[in-house]
């Protein structure tokens, strides 16, 4: 399970330069979390990884919004995986977890 017991915000500037071409109407969110036993960083997501919920006043509160669309856990591409299957057996450690948000009024990322 995982706590937010260190956690950061990054602004990314661009989450994959290979696939974006002057494409600004997305823009990538970081959060770095301490993972410890027994505790939840308190998102739900969807089967595409898009955050659909939040729980007020858990470590992602902080970082993510609704919407936001998990692409990578701890550098990774997440691909067509599903973030809540690798968050649940991931060791205990520090976690880095990279999220796309749609910019105002441009819909969603997948």
């Amino acid at each position: 399970m995982i706590a937010g017991l260190f956690s950061r915000h990054r602004r990314v500037a661009s989450y994959d330069q290979e696939n974006v071409t002057n494409d600004t109407s997305f823009s990538a969110v970081e959060g770095d979390f301490m993972i410890e036993e027994g505790s939840g960083l308190g998102i739900s997501l969807s089967d595409s990884n898009v955050i659909v919920k939040i729980a007020s006043g858990s470590p992602c509160s902080r970082k993510f919004k609704v919407g936001d669309t998990i692409v990578a856990v701890n550098g990774s591409d997440v691909g067509e995986s599903l973030v809540s299957n690798i968050l649940s057996s991931a060791d205990p450690g520090f976690l880095t977890l990279t999220a796309v948000r749609a910019r105002s009024g441009k819909g969603t990322h997948r």
